[in-house]
């Protein structure tokens, strides 16, 4: 990779014991209270749920990490991402901790709603729906499940507009493991964009599990990928950079 002299070993990845990271998404009564401004809600343990790990790389060691040894396989699907996030002017979603958006991915167009991190480990337990748009157009009233319409309500969909956007390379492999479980592996790289033109550079590699609840999967694989190139674990979800990125916190001007 052009690097001179003898590869220096990466510094630790500080991980938590797995054992202090059992906490998911918490059930709460339907229909739930309205939550005071700025506090997170919770959507009902029955929801769909992603369970991921996001670690930061540095650009340049991107290529190394692709082709670890680690996570070699079939071939690995690689595809553009063009992402719109949709709020309300004062910031009704993000107050609660939710993220909706639009994704173009080839040909197909996405909307996805996702609920507040649960838990207080490294590995971020989220309720997340995702389904066509119709028409190519967002439309909150599409999720018909009872836990996404919990995290919509109170909220005036009619005030929803563009907040940020994203445009991502994804490179993406499944590894199948042992006792059932699979982790999704997904490496990014892209930048997001704030409408007055400021912008952040992204990249990171996800680690998912596609298949089982034991997330202690996603640390052991961390800690092997650590020892390929340097990771530091990332605390924030893309929407979340988004979100600081387009309050005026960080980024640099386009270009």
């Amino acid at each position: 990779m052009g690097d001179k002299g003898a590869p220096q070993r990466p510094p630790p990845l500080a991980l938590p014991d797995p054992r202090l990271d059992a906490r998911i998404l918490i059930a709460v009564p339907r229909p739930p209270a309205a939550p005071a401004e700025g506090t997170p809600v919770s959507a009902p343990a029955a929801a769909p749920q992603e369970i991921e790990l996001k670690l930061a790389v540095d650009p340049r060691h991107l290529a190394r990490l692709k082709t670890a040894p680690l996570l070699a396989g079939p071939r690995a699907v690689t595809k553009t991402l063009r992402n719109t996030y949709f709020d309300t002017p004062e910031g009704d979603l993000a107050a609660r901790g939710v993220s909706l958006r639009l994704r173009h991915s080839g040909a197909k167009v996405l909307q996805t709603l996702k609920g507040p991190s649960a838990g207080g480990g490294m590995a971020m337990a989220r309720s997340e729906w995702e389904i066509p748009a119709p028409d190519g157009h967002l439309v909150p009233q599409a999720f018909t499940d009872p836990a996404a319409q919990a995290l919509l309500e109170g909220t005036d969909l009619r005030r929803l507009g563009p907040v940020f956007s994203n445009e991502v390379k994804r490179w993406t492999r499944t590894l199948p493991l042992a006792a059932g479980l699979a982790v999704d592996v997904a490496v990014d790289q892209g930048v997001t964009h704030a409408a007055d033109g400021r912008e952040e550079p992204i990249a990171e590699l996800e680690l998912e599990l596609a298949a089982g609840q034991d997330r202690r999967v996603l640390y052991d694989l961390a800690l092997a990928l650590h020892r390929v190139v340097p990771l530091r674990l990332e605390l924030r979800t893309k929407a979340e950079r988004g979100y600081a990125l387009a309050r005026g916190k960080g980024g640099r001007p386009r270009p």
